[in-house]
């Protein structure tokens, strides 16, 4: 089996196929683990995929419990959520740190990792796959396409068109909140979301939406804009440092459901990409293992494995638990890049505490009781 993509979806599907009794191969085409645009939270749907995974502990160890989240906007008063889903509460853990852990479990259950190999082709000839590198070339029983938002599988539908939402993110120091504080700050355009790591270090990352009328520019002055828009925000970053460069990304392909690949079994950003609010992207990357491995035990296992069966089920199993939450996603762009229906709906989902709605609708999570 192949998979493409060492990320957090290409690992644990990596070790859900492993569990399934295959051989795992994971081609990937950066040579080391590096930091990326990405809020960093895991929430409780993600912490209890990671105790499926087996790192539950060590992941627990490492990282801070995260028990609520803080809302604001800028003309109300500030609304408190609490984390907890299923007995289990959210955790704080850098990127870097998680992708880490995972590639060394996929490693000691088997598995493989050649880095430094870029995909450029893959051919699908009755059950055999080929999948060329630059350098190698790789033959697969079946591949799985975990290889981002940009995703080989996809390719054809990539657009150069700059309108849509951006990405953004980087560490600091001395932020005023504490090691597992957790907050959301929501302005007319977009939001920025704070975690407060165990060593002290915030992750501060943003989503913004920009059309071509009203380009990026940098990303230092998307923060300020952002600081000047939100005062919650700038009183929190009143005396922080800047530690690390920015990171930026975008235009983000957002979806409404599970993007179409005729042969490829998708995970993580491949499948979809929805918004990061929430831990909602993580928590869909890391159920990528169980369900596979779900999928593949209703096909008869690996004494009886057919690929497209195996597909179909877990394509199922996830349209059911994530379509409608990535829908709940979309409304909540929409609501942040119309000025006009920012104010009323925000304060309408404050007042009425819908967070709390959507803490619980939002990480419903994958259903192990199968």
């Amino acid at each position: 089996m192949i998979v493409i993509g060492a990320g957090p979806a290409g690992l644990s599907a990596g070790i859900g196929l492993i569990r399934a009794g295959f051989h795992v191969t994971v081609l990937e085409q950066t040579p080391v683990v590096k930091s990326r645009v990405c809020g960093a939270f895991l929430n409780p749907e993600a912490v209890r995929h990671l105790e499926w995974i087996g790192v539950g502990e060590q992941a627990q160890a490492e990282g801070i419990p995260v028990r609520f989240c803080r809302l604001t906007a800028p003309f109300m008063s500030e609304s408190v959520v609490p984390i907890w889903q299923n007995g289990r509460e959210g955790l704080g853990l850098p990127r870097v740190r998680l992708e880490e852990i995972l590639r060394n479990k996929f490693i000691e259950g088997g598995g493989e990792i050649e880095t430094g190999m870029k995909v450029k082709s893959v051919t699908i000839n009755g059950p055999a796959w080929l999948i060329r590198t630059v350098d190698r070339n790789f033959p697969a029983d079946w591949t799985v396409a975990a290889d981002g938002r940009f995703s080989l599988a996809h390719i054809d539908t990539h657009t150069m068109n700059h309108d849509g939402w951006y990405g953004w993110n980087a560490t600091f120091s001395g932020a005023r909140q504490n090691p597992g504080d957790l907050s959301l700050h929501f302005y007319p355009g977009g939001y920025v979301g704070t975690l407060t790591y165990r060593d002290g270090q915030t992750n501060v990352c943003g989503l913004i939406h920009r059309d071509r009328t009203d380009p990026i520019g940098s990303w230092e002055k998307i923060f300020d804009e952002a600081l000047e828009r939100q005062p919650y925000l700038k009183e929190l970053l009143r005396s922080s440092r800047r530690e690390s460069d920015w990171r930026g990304v975008g235009p983000l392909p957002h979806t409404m459901g599970l993007r179409k690949a005729e042969d490829f079994a998708l995970a993580g950003d491949a499948a979809a990409v929805g918004d990061p609010f929430m831990g909602e992207g993580i928590g869909r990357a890391l159920g990528s293992g169980p369900m596979l491995a779900h999928a593949i035990a209703l096909t008869g296992g690996i004494s009886s494995f057919e690929g497209e069966k195996a597909k179909m089920i877990y394509e199922d199993l996830w349209k059911k638990y994530y379509t409608s939450r990535l829908r709940l996603g979309a409304f909540t762009r929409a609501v942040l890049r119309r000025p006009w229906l920012f104010r009323p709906a925000i304060s309408f989902l404050l007042k009425f505490k819908a967070p709390f709605v959507y803490m619980h609708y939002s990480h419903a999570g994958w259903n192990y009781e199968h």
